[in-house]
């Protein structure tokens, strides 16, 4: 259900680009196609989840193992870059993934809340809840929800108002990647940790590195400067 709401967000929204249908399609698809692996990779190698979770069938993988939002957000963005890059198509696309993004993740949490996965940490039991292995937890998946409803809210604001214009999609990377990072030290630890952070922490960190970078890529002031700086070398 939050992959099809997701996806009837971006696809209504990538009617006003200005490619004709081969175009369009390959980039939704690729979108998918990199989503999709980039959710059950990572979880894949997160450690303890190696070997006993996950099945031989890929399709069984995909509807019953465990997935990462954090994968598929950077796997879908290097997907759809490389497919650009190979067919040119030049139309700016970032911006029209974020509230189908934003709609995705927050039915997601609230299912994973209902189907006691992805849970906090033990916590006393008068704000816990029990998922079912008689321990009272933080229901983290609930705080992320309300956060990537904000985040939706925001940039829904942002997208109004026309402000950040090919930028909001790398705004959101940084804004729920800081999110992320915070809420994993509320949620158990099911994966490995290196340098006293946890496996997704890590790629909470990626997430945020590659919003940066294409926010600075994207901006006219660090073009400008760029331009500037190399005029002068040539004018010396």
């Amino acid at each position: 259900m939050a992959f099809t709401v997701g996806s009837i967000f971006i696809t209504k929204r990538s009617k006003l680009w200005n490619v004709n249908w081969a175009q369009r399609t390959l980039v939704l698809s690729s979108a998918s196609i990199g989503s999709i692996f980039g959710a059950i990779i990572p979880a894949y190698f997160a450690g303890e989840l190696i070997g006993s979770t996950f099945k031989q069938d890929f399709v069984e993988n995909y509807l019953y193992g465990p997935k990462t939002i954090l994968g598929g957000l950077l796997l879908g963005f290097f997907f759809v870059a490389v497919t650009k890059r190979i067919f040119h198509i030049k139309e700016e696309t970032s911006d029209d993934f974020v509230l189908g993004t934003c709609a995705l993740m927050f039915i997601g949490r609230i299912g994973c809340f209902f189907q006691h996965c992805c849970y906090g940490i033990i916590v006393p039991h008068y704000f816990g809840v029990d998922f079912g292995d008689g321990n009272p937890r933080f229901p983290v998946q609930l705080l992320e929800a309300a956060y990537v409803g904000f985040l939706f809210f925001l940039f829904r604001k942002l997208e109004k108002q026309d402000r950040f214009h090919d930028q909001r999609f790398f705004l959101f990377f940084v804004a729920y990647g800081i999110g992320r990072f915070i809420l994993e030290f509320f949620r158990e630890n099911l994966a490995t940790t290196f340098l006293f952070l946890g496996f997704y922490q890590w790629l909470a960190i990626g997430v945020i590195c590659v919003g940066l970078y294409q926010i600075v890529k994207k901006s006219n002031v660090f073009r400008a400067k760029c331009t500037s700086f190399f005029n002068s070398l040539n004018d010396m």
